[in-house]
């Protein structure tokens, strides 16, 4: 635990030091490219359907446009405060494009305000991004980066010979809605943490096992999703590395349902600590009081309620759930069900012993985004348009199914 303490501080700190030499970019030719990215969103809206109807393809450019103002505001502290301020213009508008427009174009009276909650990691990349490109340029290199991790996260699986794995890993991309995930800065950091996490244990998993290191690389992955999110779908980044673990763990049931235990504590550890590193952080540093805006917002987002009506788990999941009640849904949940259900006919067939405890774990896992629904009931409810996404660790979580009985097979025959 003490060792544990050490490495999220160290993090901290490091977050703190790459935050501060983002800060160091000109804000110059960032402005430039911003202004040349006007058009583009005020065309597109805030919240644009890549296929019309059809909610879970929204892009985030309400949120994209809050983080290109961060990116560009001249802020009047020293770079290393505002590193922990996430300062940006506003106004009494409500569209982010108008505050943009007000900082860059001079339309309209504007203030200062502040997003010091939330840590803004996605600055270290975006800053010196948009040094060089305006933001239409880095939608089309996010969808190289995008096409890029897809293709490794093939190989690693293949290398391995988990061909039930690209399959479910196929399903689950398709439940995150990949058309979105390219255009929305708002909706890359999640998957990029739980993508690399994933290739992290596809590559390295004997050796992690081997030295013991298990429980910082979860640690890490956590204080990861606390430094690049804004709140997305988090539970990807536990959900879906800790499925693999699972499927590639030779440990009896019970052995490695206790390591589940411990690296979900440890994502968790790293979390929530990396968060409130960032309030005491920006407190001592800054002078001002960042608790009580953070505070409230926790306070707010894991309510029970929102402005208009007291919220059950079946209201929460239920919204979350209905952004796949369509073909495109349905389509997903037909092809994962099918093949989980020729594995297991299959395996009977065979007369291979089914590993029921180790197949109950992966069903129990399926269910972290309810767990985390629960949590955070208010704002699960309100953004369900993208924490859908959650949803898909219980699809990947189902569809390994066939991937573990396999895995098992192949280790009676070593047996």
């Amino acid at each position: 635990m003490k060792k544990t303490g050490i490495f999220i501080v160290a993090g901290i700190f490091v977050g703190w030091l790459l935050l501060s030499l983002a800060y160091l970019v000109p804000t110059g030719r960032i402005r430039t490219h911003i202004k040349e990215s006007l058009p583009l969103l005020e065309s597109e809206g805030e919240n644009p359907y890549l296929i019309e109807e059809y909610k879970g393809s929204s892009l985030d450019n309400y949120t994209d446009e809050i983080m290109l103002g961060t990116a560009c505001f001249q802020s009047e502290r020293p770079f290393y405060k505002a590193a922990l301020m996430a300062e940006r213009e506003n106004t009494d508008e409500e569209e982010p494009l108008q505050w943009l427009k007000c900082d860059l174009l001079n339309e309209g009276e504007g203030y200062t305000v502040s997003y010091s909650r939330y840590w803004h990691g996605y600055l270290i990349f975006l800053k010196p991004l948009l040094y060089f490109l305006n933001y239409s340029q880095i939608r089309k290199l996010n969808s190289v980066v995008f096409g890029l991790t897809l293709l490794l996260l093939a190989i690693a699986f293949a290398k391995r010979k988990m061909w039930f794995g690209i399959y479910a890993e196929i399903l689950t991309l398709l439940t995150l809605f990949p058309g979105s995930i390219p255009f929305s800065l708002q909706f890359s950091a999640c998957f990029y943490i739980a993508a690399f996490a994933e290739l992290g244990l596809l590559w390295k998993y004997e050796k992690l096992e081997e030295k013991g290191w298990l429980g910082f690389y979860f640690c890490g992955i956590g204080m990861m999703t606390s430094y690049l999110d804004f709140l997305t779908y988090p539970v990807v980044t536990i959900g879906i590395p800790v499925i693999v673990f699972v499927v590639l763990c030779p440990k009896k049931w019970f052995d490695c349902i206790k390591e589940v235990i411990i690296y979900g504590i440890s994502w968790a550890c790293g979390y929530v600590g990396m968060w409130i590193g960032k309030w005491v952080l920006g407190t001592l540093v800054v002078g001002e009081n960042l608790f009580a805006d953070a505070v409230g917002s926790v306070k707010l987002r894991t309510s029970g309620s929102t402005d208009y009506m007291d919220l059950s788990i079946v209201d929460v999941v239920g919204r979350n759930m209905d952004v796949l009640n369509n073909a495109y849904g349905k389509m997903i949940t037909i092809a994962g069900l099918v093949v989980v259900a020729i594995a297991l006919v299959v395996t009977v067939v065979l007369r291979k012993t089914i590993d029921y405890k180790k197949v109950s774990l992966l069903i129990m896992l399926s269910l972290l985004p309810m767990v985390w629904y629960c949590g955070t009931a208010n704002h699960s409810y309100i953004h369900y348009w993208y924490t859908f996404r959650d949803l898909s660790v219980t699809v990947f979580a189902v569809t390994m199914i066939p991937e573990m009985l396999v895995q098992s097979m192949r280790a009676e025959k070593k047996e």
